[in-house]
């Protein structure tokens, strides 16, 4: 009998001894598989950071184009590295039909929609859906320090998506903004070797240009119509209802307005919208433009780009008077330097089919490349990886609370509100990245370096990143 308790023992301890090492392989196991799938994540997001460097260093390459008033052209994927059947690889992830502001939609034109910092009460109250009460509390908040992206409305409880239809199911990504800027350098609509120039800014105080405005006789007259009328040439409001009041002929608008810079001193003007680009719903808010939207935005795509270089452009295809151009030329640009970009990271391997490869890791970062400075940088980033797993989420449970609903027949006691998106953090400086077509065979950590603050800033970007850290 103790023989047969003392064996049971021994029996025992073996299977508990033999559980523990299970367990602690299964520990070791997951903590490896962990392990595998962090160095994953880190991989793809730095190849995602590569892809938005990329993507900046084809916009340096295309700035002159971009200051003249065409659009981007960006390669939608190219590979990092490839080591064996892993592969790093970067694409841009198409945005959607948004607001029509590219004929490729890879990039999104932010000029092309209404900037929430700039825009006055009565144009934002305008904007689909969102009525005098919404406009008045956007105002607050820009006035009380800023939009840094259009999340923040959610502040004020406005849901940018509109998943409820509050707004009459109008998502407002596609039609406002917290970035855009116009540099003070001409577009050459008189003469293309004028574009890129600086222009003239007026100094009150001197009672003078900083420079020669023009050997163009017409502006050159225009201009002393200007300042003998005593008009503040420093005000593009002041001047834009001159030309007009003094009967300034408008085949020189354009010309005149093209050399001049108004405001303060700076890279250039914060929100003017881009009405080349612009959706209808967006130029209807431009004064001036009330009522015309939509003539206007069906002329752009009629016309073409060459005929809508111009800011006076909807004046010579005779879709407004004299008098609502004058109304509108302060608000308007036809040019985009700031594009946003979807950028998707992804660490791959082969498939043993000729499927398409197996995903191991993804990361997508969404992306405002400001390129109206003498450096292309990084206005606005924003980890977007998890964004489509989260409306998935809310759906599910928006449907279980219909269900819930239907079941009992009482409505729910609150209803769903998507949360507001985490924004990136920047971490180390970019290093091991790789331009568009090229190839590496290693990399390291690739994160977003701080943000720089001063340098040829207007004041008003509010958070940005350049390739050269």
């Amino acid at each position: 009998m103790k023989r047969a308790i003392a064996l049971l023992s021994v029996l025992l301890v073996i299977v508990l001894g033999a559980l523990t090492a299970m367990i602690a392989l299964d520990q070791s196991a997951a903590t490896a598989s962990g392990a595998s799938g962090s160095l994953l994540r880190r991989e793809a997001r730095a190849a995602a950071w590569s892809g938005v460097l990329g993507v900046m260093a084809e916009l340096e390459a295309q700035r002159t184009d971009l200051i003249e008033g065409s659009d981007p052209d960006l390669t939608e994927q190219w590979t990092i590295y490839a080591d064996g059947s892993i592969t790093a690889r970067v694409r841009i992830e198409p945005i959607g039909s948004g607001n029509g502001s590219a004929p490729s939609d890879l990039a999104q034109s932010e000029a092309a929609k209404l900037n929430l910092n700039v825009a006055t009460a009565p144009m934002l109250a305008r904007l689909s859906g969102l009525g005098d009460e919404r406009a008045q509390s956007i105002r607050s908040l820009a006035a009380r320090g800023g939009l840094t992206s259009i999340e923040d409305l959610r502040l004020v409880g406005i849901d940018p998506r509109d998943e409820a239809g509050a707004i009459g199911g109008v998502s407002l990504e596609s039609l406002a903004t917290a970035y855009s800027l116009d540099p003070d350098l001409g577009i050459g609509v008189g003469d293309r070797a004028t574009s890129g120039r600086k222009r003239a800014r007026w100094d009150p105080a001197a009672g003078a240009f900083d420079r020669r405005v023009a050997s163009d006789n017409a502006v050159t007259e225009a201009v002393e119509r200007l300042t003998g009328a005593n008009v503040d040439l420093s005000s593009a409001h002041d001047v834009a209802r001159a030309l007009d009041r003094l009967n300034i002929s408008p085949s020189v608008w354009a010309a005149l307005w093209d050399e001049l810079a108004f405001g303060e001193q700076g890279a250039g003007r914060e929100g003017l919208v881009d009405i080349s680009r612009a959706p209808e719903a967006v130029l209807g808010c431009i004064p001036g433009f009330e009522g015309r939207a939509k003539e206007i935005h069906e002329a752009a795509r009629r016309l073409g780009s060459d005929r809508t270089r111009s800011p006076t452009w909807p004046l010579d295809a005779r879709l407004v008077s004299s008098s609502d151009m004058a109304r509108a030329l302060p608000w308007i640009t036809t040019r985009t330097l700031h594009w946003r970009v979807i950028i998707v990271g992804e660490i791959t391997r082969a498939s043993s089919s000729n499927d398409e490869p197996i995903v191991l890791s993804r990361a997508a970062l969404d992306a405002i490349i400001d390129c109206s400075g003498d450096r292309v940088r990084v206005s606005y980033l924003r980890d977007v990886t998890f964004d489509g797993a989260s409306d998935g989420i809310d759906t599910l449970l928006a449907q279980t609370l219909v269900t819930e609903e239907e079941q009992s027949g009482t409505p729910p006691e609150s209803s769903l509100a998507a949360p507001v998106a985490d924004r990136a953090q920047p971490g180390d400086d970019a290093r091991s990245v790789s331009r568009p077509g090229g190839t590496r065979n290693a990399t390291s950590r690739s994160d977003p370096p701080p943000p720089q603050q001063g340098g040829d800033s207007s004041g008003h970007r509010r958070g940005r990143w350049s390739a050269k850290g």
